[in-house]
């Protein structure tokens, strides 16, 4: 009887730690995680895949290094809190969870402004008058936490109805600007006979088919300056404007609204998973940048949101269709900015390059890992549960057997 006991305690412990072990405990935090977002502010079906909190600082100098005074113009784009609870970011899931915490402007004529253009991308418009030697400076400090989100487990059934008079549609899809040719014929046929889309598609399964088309026939090559979407058809090349370009423009032409959102990213390294205490310094300055400039898409879809893709890195090989990462820093979104002095762009300029021929400038960008939020990878500890059950079922097996001997025995 004591064998039996003992056997049976070693049950018992067994059982008990295969049920509070980690296995459990990190499978519990990943379905958190990885829980789709329903119905919220008109956002849903999204998962939150993994996180990185960051401290970003963000400094910029100019000295004036021509004799005569100069009068210069400014205007800075923030890091918006780009979350479904901002007033500023309407359907778009937590992509970037943005605190400013610092921001000072020295030098300046007077208090600078803050300004919100009509795709809600906020500034620090300032002007300064300087002399030789004076000097403008421009600090910034946020807290962001960036989350990778991935829209690719959509039930199609949620998917609404499109307003045609929304807003929307009039920023970001009924007009066609140079870019977004939206009325050229090669784009239109290309739309309606070279990329197999049905009418019955939804606009998920259309994004789709034009994302493949695009990673099938467009080579990647940068180009200086900005070509747009006639242009890369046509030529079949382009960098990761041109790619935004054409998705953008054959989404429009399908009515599915779309915009370019404009940034930096942290690595050009798929995947990229950086660790708590992680520096990542980047500068731009008269003498040369190591800035990682890129632009990618989102596409809105009636009662499920913003939905983000990378084509160029979904060309190259990456998982970003419907799915974007937390490596990426967005500061502008839409087409056509105003930017000072008196000039037009398609995708704005930042940081400032303003007047190389009288100043020296220096912009640093240092970004600082505070915490991640990874999706526990489990898989060892399914190796563990698995060999701690089988050892579990031969235990309670042999317990089960022991037993029945006993029985037989006192019969």
């Amino acid at each position: 009887m004591k064998k039996n006991n003992k056997a049976m305690h070693l049950f018992v412990l067994i059982m008990f730690f295969l049920f509070f072990s980690p296995i459990f405990n990190n499978s519990f935090r990943l379905n958190i995680q990885k829980k789709i977002f329903l119905s919220e502010n008109d956002v849903s079906n999204y998962q939150i895949l993994n996180g990185v909190k960051y401290d970003v600082a963000i400094n910029y100098t100019v000295t004036r290094t021509s004799v005569s005074n100069q009068e210069y113009y400014y205007k800075i784009p923030r890091l918006n809190n780009r979350t479904p609870y901002s007033n500023l970011t309407s359907y778009t899931p937590p992509y970037q969870e943005s605190e400013l915490l610092f921001n000072k402007i020295t030098g300046s004529n007077d208090d600078p402004h803050y300004l919100v253009d009509r795709f809600n991308n906020t500034y620090d418009l300032f002007n300064a008058t300087l002399s030789k030697g004076d000097s403008l400076t421009f600090s910034q400090n946020y807290i962001v936490r960036l989350n990778e989100i991935s829209f690719q487990n959509v039930d199609y059934d949620d998917i609404g109805e499109y307003n045609y008079s929304d807003i929307i549609f009039d920023l970001y899809c009924n007009r066609s600007v140079q870019y977004y040719n939206t009325s050229d014929e090669d784009l239109i046929y290309a739309y309606e006979n070279e990329i197999g889309i049905l009418k019955s598609d939804n606009p998920i399964e259309i994004a789709k088919k034009i994302c493949d088309w695009i990673a099938q026939n467009i080579q990647y090559e940068i180009q200086v300056p900005e070509r747009g979407a006639s242009w890369a058809y046509k030529e079949k090349k382009g960098d990761c404007s041109e790619y935004a370009d054409l998705l953008i423009t054959l989404l429009r032409i399908g009515n599915i609204p779309a915009r370019k959102v404009t940034g930096f990213v942290l690595s050009n390294q798929i995947p990229f998973k950086p660790n708590i205490g992680d520096v990542y310094t980047f500068y731009f300055n008269d003498s040369g940048d190591n800035l990682l400039g890129h632009a990618w898409v989102e596409y809105f879809v009636p009662n499920i949101g913003w939905i983000a893709c990378d084509p160029t890195w979904y060309s190259a090989g990456g998982d970003y269709f419907n799915k974007i990462d937390y490596q990426r820093l967005g500061f502008n979104i839409g087409q056509w900015f105003y930017y000072p002095p008196s000039d037009n762009v398609s995708e704005y300029i930042n940081p400032p390059i303003g007047y190389p021929t009288t100043t020296d400038y220096s912009y640093i960008l240092k970004i600082t890992v505070l915490e991640t939020f990874y999706a526990q990878d489990y898989l060892p500890y399914i190796i563990l549960g698995i060999s701690l059950a089988v050892i579990a079922i031969g235990v309670g097996y042999y317990v089960i057997r022991r037993r029945k001997k006993t029985r037989e025995i006192v019969y």
